[in-house]
């Protein structure tokens, strides 16, 4: 026989007990496996001329890097960087591709949790769905499959896996939490029952939230196209681009003009900016934007900014002084008179994830955060705005509410008391996520936000009466707390 003929053959077993190694075992070769290879591979060696031994090498390589368990493998590890980098959009498709090679309830459980962060909530039921028959799911999965069927109004059903949690973790103050919403949903009623509400003709298949009406039209925060800009990039956590300020011109109540993007000195680029709240006189803009420094775990923490308007041009931004890079603070609303500022902080010293804060405008600056205790929950509370009479309108996701972030509003009295928040009810609130309520210092038009059809849409409303004074928690009673 041929020296070419025997490494030929010599190369074709070689390639053949690599091959059946690999598919034995799902995790590569085993160690007894390995040691034959080892065996063969160096007899096949001694026969073969260097040349041939390096296109052994080359094709072993080339076979491993098909191998689909490999593949499922490399799209993991590159799903698990962006998932732990809170790139969620991005680590879902890597999840999704790694899942198509084979089942994993790692893979499962992280890809559900990246639709959940991602106001996917359809499918991340169908996924929650799977991976609470597992018999090696984590109890928690019970809860976040329960808070998704929420989104669904199937409040029966969430409660029944709620229940199933409470009976390991009786103490966990979140699944509480969801049992009261689960209890108290089908009761809840409109706290304006004569609300007209319409659609913001300009929504965009992006996210479009947070709008205020301000110089005569919309200031409101999208994720929509921003067209061309030279060194533009998207955002990890979504897939698209950075949130920024937008205006549209007001025709007529029901009309406006095609969006732009707002003044360039709240605006920037690469980085998320929104959220804005304005004085009553339009002296003063406090918005959310990225902080320019990062934070110990690498992150870049969203701060308050505050600029000034002289001469109708924006001054550029400053950061507020009682922020920390540390944490996110964010979502700003400012009192007409400027001198009360409300936001939203994940700092220590909190009641739950994201609470409300406050601080006062003195003298010598701004006053030392106070959390609003009476008001927050151990969940989430967000967006916060304070109308022409000093009511404070939020979001929560720990108050009892149909599904999501629901808006609630909360009067404080003379002594400084914050009362029992109460839920709107529908049309605002609706199982999705319902967010950023604002109201026209005459109480009659404002709009506010929902995922109701999908992303985040602004939603227009005008009310022609006074609102209820029918409670909008049954099961609770009206106490009073301070702050």
């Amino acid at each position: 026989m041929r020296g070419e003929d025997r490494c030929s053959i010599h190369f074709g077993i070689f390639l053949y007990l690599i091959s059946l190694n690999f598919s034995a075992n799902g995790d590569g070769i085993s160690a007894k496996s390995g040691q034959q290879v080892n065996f063969v591979f160096k007899s096949i060696c001694a026969s073969m001329n260097k040349i041939t031994c390096f296109y052994a090498l080359w094709m072993a390589a080339l076979l491993w890097a098909v191998d689909p368990l490999a593949a499922q493998t490399k799209a993991a590890k590159r799903a698990d960087v962006l998932y732990k980098a809170s790139h969620f959009a991005e680590a879902a498709k890597w999840y999704e591709e790694a899942l198509s090679q084979k089942a994993s309830l790692g893979i499962m459980m992280r890809l559900a949790n990246c639709y959940r962060m991602t106001n996917r909530y359809e499918e991340a039921a169908q996924l929650y769905a799977q991976i609470v028959q597992h018999k090696r799911a984590r109890p928690e999965s019970w809860l976040y499959y329960a808070e998704t069927l929420m989104y669904q109004a199937r409040y029966e059903e969430a409660l029944k896996w709620v229940s199933q949690y409470q009976q390991i973790a009786p103490d966990d103050a979140r699944a509480k939490l969801l049992e009261r919403a689960c209890l108290a949903a089908p009761h809840i009623k409109p706290l304006y029952p004569n609300m007209s509400v319409r659609p913001f003709l300009w929504n965009s298949p992006a996210d479009e939230f947070s709008p205020v009406f301000f110089d005569h039209g919309l200031v409101f925060t999208s994720d929509r196209s921003q067209g061309l800009r030279l060194l533009k990039e998207k955002s990890g956590w979504t897939g698209r681009e950075y949130l920024q300020l937008w205006y549209a011109q007001r025709i007529d109540d029901t009309t406006f003009t095609e969006p732009r993007l707002y003044d360039t000195r709240l605006n920037e680029l690469n980085r998320h900016c929104g959220m804005a709240s304005f004085t009553a006189d339009g002296s003063e803009a406090f918005f959310t934007r990225n902080s320019h420094i990062a934070a110990r775990n690498g992150a870049y923490h969203m701060q308050l900014y505050r600029a000034v308007r002289v001469g109708g041009k924006w001054k550029q931004a400053e950061c507020l002084p009682f922020c920390s890079p540390q944490y996110n603070y964010m979502h700003p609303a400012v009192t007409a008179d400027g001198q009360r500022l409300f936001f939203v902080s994940d700092k220590g010293g909190g009641v739950g994830g994201t609470d409300i804060w406050m601080v006062q405008r003195t003298e010598k600056g701004w006053s030392r955060p106070i959390n609003l205790r009476s008001v927050n929950t151990p969940a989430h509370e967000a967006f916060p705005f304070v109308d022409a009479h000093g009511r404070l309108f939020f979001c929560s996701k720990g108050h009892p509410g149909l599904g999501g972030f629901d808006v609630f509003v909360s009067q404080r009295d003379i002594q400084g008391t914050w009362s029992l928040p109460k839920n709107l009810g529908p049309p605002v609130n609706s199982p999705f996520d319902d967010i950023t309520f604002f109201l026209s210092a005459d109480g009659v038009q404002g709009a506010f936000a929902s995922s109701r059809y999908g992303n985040d849409d602004i939603f227009l409303f005008k009310i022609s009466s006074a609102p209820t004074s029918q409670a909008s928690h049954p099961a609770e009673k009206d106490v009073k707390q301070t702050p």
